[in-house]
């Protein structure tokens, strides 16, 4: 690699190293006109001519900004070691997922192909390039173990839709969109729509950067960007995936656990008031600021659990609120129940006076017995795999 950076620079203040007691973070200086100042001029070429020796010009730059990342990754993982837990991580059939913050994807103009309106505000496409590529040469990850995720805006791509599909007769995707380049067939003649953000030419770099196995082929997964066609990790084999976590629920072949999650995770980083993460005491979420995926599981596990995050909000459609239904109507002739929108609430409140619990037991695993601190009647926590979910009235669900 060469040595095109200066050396690390650690700031002292009086003694001590700022931030000590935070998070460890690594940065790098890059000179802005070797990296990304002709970008959009170069991108736009090459989109209009199909040019080679333009995008070897791109390609450099995208170079230059890798050997940054280069540096400033390897001297975070020296002092974190965090590879090698990611590496673990892998191993278990995880995807690596990266997040660029694309607050509007209008960053190829689909008119003249230079730089859209948005171009200054998002996370620009050959830096996700040059960090996939570093998690791929020094981590062994291949590019069918990563995926890009992000929420395309719906009035972008229903602006693209009325505009441009009829001119490749084809219905542009979110994901294609997202890709920055889609193919239609027009009369025998394949004409293409160039607008967006730019995944497409991450796929066409990190192409040039690869083995020839299928399994590491980065193309891999932008057809089914152009096609609408959405596969969960498990079924995306040999693919790099792109995942629009704004349509997720639109289609139920694109519902899955994982998938769930992650469209959670964004929803909680996009509310307006910050809190605390649930497991890790230096970190919030709310604001743009991400929770943890341990806080995530555990909210969404209580939600399908419960239906909710509070005594208040259990829903009588839960697994809880059924088998609390079912036992009012067998065991207490319905009197809850009778008035279902605050049969819930109704049975809280006497139990806080003193009246008897209804007889079932929900065994639930350690954590799940409480919501907001509060314990949740009728449920008992438990390790045993054999009680966790079931329900004991006389009988056993």
């Amino acid at each position: 690699m060469p040595e095109l950076f200066t050396q690390p620079i650690f700031i002292d203040n009086e003694g001590f190293k700022l931030d000590e007691a935070g998070s460890l973070i690594a940065g790098v200086h890059i000179d802005a006109d070797k990296a990304y100042s002709e970008l959009p001029d170069l991108l736009q070429k090459f989109i209009n001519t199909q040019n080679e020796e333009v995008w070897s010009e791109i390609e450099k730059k995208i170079d230059y900004i890798y050997s940054g990342i280069f540096i400033m990754l390897n001297y975070l993982d020296e002092e974190t070691n965090f590879m090698c837990k990611l590496q673990e991580e892998v191993k278990k059939n995880k995807i690596l997922l990266f997040k660029p913050n694309i607050m509007s994807p209008d960053c190829i103009s689909g008119y003249n192909h230079g730089a859209g309106s948005a171009y200054s505000l998002a996370t620009k496409w050959p830096m996700v390039a040059a960090i996939m590529r570093w998690f791929h040469d020094n981590g062994n990850i291949n590019y069918s173990q990563m995926g890009l995720i992000e929420g395309c805006n719906d009035l972008i791509a229903s602006i693209c839709n009325k505009t441009f599909s009829s001119q490749i007769n084809k219905i542009i995707t979110n994901e294609g969109i997202l890709e920055g380049r889609v193919e239609g067939l027009v009369d025998g003649e394949i004409k293409t729509f160039d607008g967006g953000w730019g995944f497409y030419y991450v796929r066409k770099y990190l192409s040039s950067h690869c083995s020839q196995d299928e399994s590491d082929n980065p193309m891999n997964g932008y057809e089914e960007s152009c096609n609408g066609i959405l596969l969960a990790p498990g079924e995306a084999k040999n693919k790099l995936m792109i995942y629009d976590i704004n349509t997720l629920q639109e289609v139920p072949s694109r519902k899955s656990i994982f998938l769930e999650k992650f469209s959670l995770a964004f929803k909680l980083s996009q509310q307006e008031n910050q809190e605390k993460d649930l497991f890790y005491n230096k970190m919030i979420y709310g604001k743009g600021y991400w929770p943890s995926f341990k806080t995530v599981e555990y909210l969404y596990n209580m939600t399908y659990v419960y239906g909710g995050q509070s005594l208040k909000s259990i829903s009588l459609s839960s697994p809880y609120g059924c088998l609390f239904q079912y036992c009012d109507i067998v065991k207490n002739s319905g009197n809850y129940t009778k008035n279902p929108s605050t049969a819930l609430s109704d049975y809280f409140k006497d139990l806080n006076s003193g009246e008897k619990p209804l007889p079932f037991t929900f065994f639930v695993p350690h954590g799940f017995g409480k919501l907001n601190g509060i314990k949740v009647p009728n449920t008992i926590e438990t390790n045993d795999p054999k009680l966790i979910f079931t329900a004991h009235f006389k009988e056993i669900w």
